[in-house]
Order: structure tokens, then sequence, then C-alpha cells
């Protein structure tokens, strides 16, 4: 009794205390509640710690009460939905002391804020772990759960080893570099981890063109059958696809690593007959860059083409209409010469690169290389030879070759890629050309034997050309129609021997001399009408071997012009020259005219 006497006191003493400072037991007690309340919100610590401590503070007070003898009353239990603890056994609770009853009171008012603010703070994280549980479900989804493996069939080595479950970001590579072998075919599967779908693709093969969709492991081209592979195409199905893309590149022949593409584009070429050695494939996050583009080319698909390029020439003076490759530019047969040549290029493919030509002119020599559509000339001189080449990955996959025509030689042998094609230090002029775009590592068009020669080679051209024919006497006749030059040789074939080497006048170009492979048949003294000729030997129908022109039945020349195009198709010679004929070849002698 007397412990319980001391706390009525004091407990009225502090109420007096309080109304001398003008504020109520009830006010003032409200109010140091609420400013520890606020206090621990703008420190930003969580509310139910805050008045957990308080509550568990008041509980022992309570307990302590009770012990000391104040009287028992119901104790109801705790409403579960209050965090901090204060229920409504801390109103019913009975204490003898009207100073009880207000501190009792001022809990009781200050637990409804509490209890609002806690609640509001377990629904804030009660949402932010709902949400996190989502996004960690979306993430599971798209992170890297898909793998792909594949294998690939390569020339003499048959099946490659399989490469299993290559991840996201990393590089799947099948085939070979660097052996020249080619790839037949490959599977290539996708490995799925809470995803549908998987990977399609299809080859393009040699002369089969492209094969069909397969997927999933299928295989995809041909076995034992020596073709290549010369395109791939892949892309993802399903589920898959909306998670990732597919990235892909091929190695090709002569070329190396093409640029990367994606989702069902052209990998390779078409047109060119390179072989696939190698392919590399890589899973990236939607939407994502690829991988860099460190290869040979900034293109991944090449298709050939050959109507990019046209060419033209000056002469007499004007320029003439570009013609398309393989057509000749100029004139043969007329002893024309060219006097400039142009070109033009249209590769919009995209294929980095361009065509680049330049011409060796007389009393001149090489012009610098120029670039489409600029003229190569020099004044009134004229063309000699000429060259062209491509630049950049243009050069990778396209040859150029080109061809001269030129005065006293006719057509040359076929160069490529920059080399001469003409003649030089020879003074012999260029009459026409050819231009042919082919893809790289083509067959020449024709012969590439002396496509650019000096002066020697029509000093022995003749000679070189006779080795190749056979006679049925010891005797060979060769004309040079276009140089306007008979040669006499002695021996057989693949040894003969020059023994005459005459100027004669040939056929004029209304009237030309036949070209062929003929022989030597019957001989007459003369003929003509208001002139005479003498000394014929016929090698061809009206095609005869006689002297130039005399006035009917003399020795007076009428017209003794050799060295030039003016008969009606039959060759003129000095008398002397004719006469050796008449008198020492005999019928059978094979006569080349060319």
């Amino acid at each position: 009794m007397r412990r319980k006497h001391t706390l009525s006191k004091l407990l009225g003493s502090i109420a007096i205390c309080l109304a001398v400072c003008g504020l109520t037991p009830a006010v003032a007690l409200a109010t140091d509640a609420n400013v520890v309340g606020d206090q621990a919100y703008m420190a930003g610590e969580e509310m139910p710690a805050q008045t957990e401590q308080l509550d568990n503070d008041a509980n022992a007070n309570a307990n302590t009460n009770t012990q000391e003898g104040a009287p028992e009353a119901a104790a109801p239990a705790a409403d579960p939905v209050v965090a901090d603890g204060t229920g409504e056994g801390d109103v019913q609770q009975v204490v003898e002391s009207d100073e009880q009853s207000v501190v009792v009171e001022a809990q009781t008012q200050s637990a409804p804020d509490t209890v609002e603010v806690v609640a509001q703070d377990q629904k804030a994280d009660d949402a932010k772990s709902a949400g996190a549980s989502l996004t960690a479900a979306q993430d599971e989804k798209s992170s890297g759960k898909a793998t792909i493996s594949g294998r690939a069939y390569v020339q003499r080595k048959a099946w490659m080893p399989w490469e299993n479950n290559v991840a996201p970001g990393s590089i799947l590579t099948l085939g070979t570099t660097g052996q020249s072998l080619r790839m037949e075919g490959l599977c290539i599967s996708l490995n799925c981890d809470g995803l549908t779908g998987g990977v399609a693709y299809q080859g393009h093969v040699q002369r089969k063109g492209w094969m069909d969709v397969v997927e999933n492991g299928a295989y995809a081209g041909t076995k034992g059958k020596s073709l290549r592979l010369e395109a791939l195409r892949l892309k993802l199905t399903g589920d898959a696809a909306n998670v990732y893309d597919i990235w892909y590149r091929v190695h090709v022949s002569g070329v190396g690593w093409l640029a990367w593409t994606s989702n069902w584009a052209d990998a390779g070429t078409a047109g060119f007959s390179k072989r696939v050695e190698a392919i590399q494939v890589t899973l990236m996050p939607k939407g994502s860059a690829g991988p860099a583009n460190d290869g040979q080319c900034e293109l991944p698909f090449v298709s050939y083409r050959s109507d990019a390029l046209s060419y033209a020439s000056l002469v007499k003076g004007s320029w003439q209409d570009y013609v398309h490759p393989a057509k000749v530019s100029g004139t043969t047969g007329k002893s024309t010469p060219v006097r400039g040549i142009r070109a033009s290029w249209d590769f919009s493919d995209g294929l980095m690169g361009s065509l680049e030509y330049r011409a060796h002119i007389s009393r001149y020599g090489w012009t610098s290389w120029l670039s489409p559509e600029e003229e190569a000339r020099d004044g009134n001189n004229t063309v000699e030879a000429v060259g062209f080449r491509l630049s950049g990955d243009l050069s990778k996959f396209y040859d150029v070759w080109y061809r001269a025509h030129v005065s006293k030689a006719g057509w040359l042998g076929w160069a490529k890629n920059g080399a001469p094609a003409g003649s030089t230090g020879a003074s012999k002029k260029l009459e026409a050309y050819q231009v042919r775009i082919l893809p790289k590592g083509y067959k020449a068009p024709g012969s590439t034997t002396n496509s650019c020669v000096g002066k020697s080679y029509f000093e022995d051209a003749m000679t070189r050309k006779a080795q190749g024919y056979s006679s049925d006497t010891n005797y060979l006749i060769m004309v040079d129609v276009d140089g306007c030059r008979v040669g006499i040789y002695q021996g057989s074939q693949g040894s003969w021997n020059r023994i005459k080497d005459w100027v004669a006048a040939v056929g004029a170009y209304e009237s030309p001399t036949i070209k062929g492979v003929y022989s030597t048949s019957d001989k007459g003294y003369e003929f003509g009408d208001g002139y005479s000729c003498y000394y014929w030997t016929r090698f061809s129908g009206p095609y005869l071997f006689h002297t130039v022109l005399y006035d009917k039945d003399t020795f007076n020349i009428q017209d003794g012009t050799l060295g030039a195009h003016v008969s009606a198709g039959c060759v003129r010679l000095p008398i002397e020259n004719a006469k050796w004929i008449y008198d020492c070849i005999p019928y059978g002698t094979t006569v080349v005219s060319y």
C-alpha cells in the first residue's frame, strides 16, 4: 500500500506541473507522442519499428502495474491488424487513479495515426515485392535460356563435330577457313528452356538454287555430290523470334568473311561460282545491334551483274555511242584510228569501289588513271593501247577483261585488271577494243597470248603465225591483208623460214581480199581490159597474185600503188615478185590470207 500511495503522489505532481504550464495532461502527452512519430518519419525510418518499441514499453508498464497489485481486469486478445501491438486491451485496462486513466487515454488517442501509416507501408512493400517478382519472371524468360548448336558437312572431311550450346552473344562457327574446302551442308538447332520455337534455315546450292526450308537439326544441302553451298538464310520461330535476333555471316572463297546480316536475309553470293567455306551464327537480344563487321566485304550478299559498264571511242572527230560489255567500240577493216576513249560505270548494288581506265597515246605515252566519264585523249594523236581496272570490293568479286584491235596485227590477246592491251613503241594505231566484266577467277574470254606487243612483234608476227600451218609443198605463202604484206616461207609446219617479205596492194574496203586458207592452182601470163596485169597465179576463184597495173600490152605502169587497199580483191606485187611466184611456187602450195 505504501508503494501504491507513493506512485499516486508522483502522478499527481506531474499533473500539477503540466497545469502550471498551461497544458492539460491529455494534450501534453498526445503532443509528445505525435512529435516522436513525426521525427521518425522525417528521419526516413520505418514507422512500425518506432511504434513497436513504444508499445513494448507501454506493455511493460502495464505488466509492472499488474504485478504491483492493480485490480485484475479482462484483457481480450490484441487485434492482429494493428501492427504496433496497441489493442483494445490497453483501452479497457482498469487502474485505480485518474492520473493513470489520463496516460492510458493519451496512448489510445495516438494509436490510430500510427496504425494507418504502418498499414500504408505494408501495402507498398507488398506491391513492391509483387512487382519485383513479375520483373524477375520476365527477365528469366529473356535473359539467355536459349543456346544454339550446329555442325557442318565439309569437302574431304565429311561431318565435322557438333558445336554445342553456344550462348547468346557468343559465336557459333561451322566449317573451315584457310583450307579452300567447300561446305556442302549443315545442321543447326536451337535449344530453348522456357521458350517455344526453333531455328529455320535454307541453303543455296551449286546448280540447284535454293533448297527446301528445314528446321531444328535437319540437314540443309547435299552429300556425296561435290556440290558447294553458295548462300544461306536463317530465322527464328515461335517465342524465340520475339526474344532474340539471329545474326550470321559466311566465309566465301577468294574473298573471306562477308558482312553480318540477320533474320532470313541472304548471306553469300550468286552468279560467281564461289563456295561457302564457313558460317558464323550468334543470338542477340531482340532489336540490339549485331556483331561488328570486321570482315573483307561491306555487304552480306553479292549477286553477279555485267551491265554496269559501258564505253565509247573517239573516231574521226566524233564520239561514238556507248556500247555494253563484249561489244566492239571503234572500227575494224577500215584502218581508222581511235583517238580517245571514255567509260561509264553504273553499279548501284552497294559494293564499294569503281572503274578506272587509261590510254597510251602516240607521242605522249600513258595518261593517268581516269574516273568514269573522263576522256583519255591528247589532241589529234592516236590511241595505241588501253588499260582498265577495278578498285575496292569490286576487285574482290570481278575481273575486267579487254583486248585491242591494232593496225598491222588485228585482234591481240585479252588482258585484265590494269595490264596493257594494244601496242607500245611500235607506232601502230589502235582501231577498236572490247571490254568484259566477269566473275573473279573465271577463265579468259579468249586467248591471252600477245595482249600487248612492241616493235619486234610486227617484225616476227607473220613467222609465228605461219608455224601453225601445213602445205602440200615445201612452200607456204602468208598474206597479211591488214598489213598489206606477203611472206614466202620454205620448210614445213613448225619449221617454216621466211625467204621473201614483200609489200603488196590488196583489196579496197568495198572489194576486200578474202581471208582464209587456200592453195595455188592455175597460172597465166597476162589479162586485163584497158590495162595489163602480168604473171598471175590463182589461189581462190577470181583472187590472184599478179603485177601492178600497166597500160595495155606495155610495161608502162598505169597504177603502181603498193601498201594500200586499192585493188578489186587481188594481191598486186612488183613485176619481179609476181614473176617469182609464177616461176617458183608449185601448184597446191598453201596460201594463208588473214
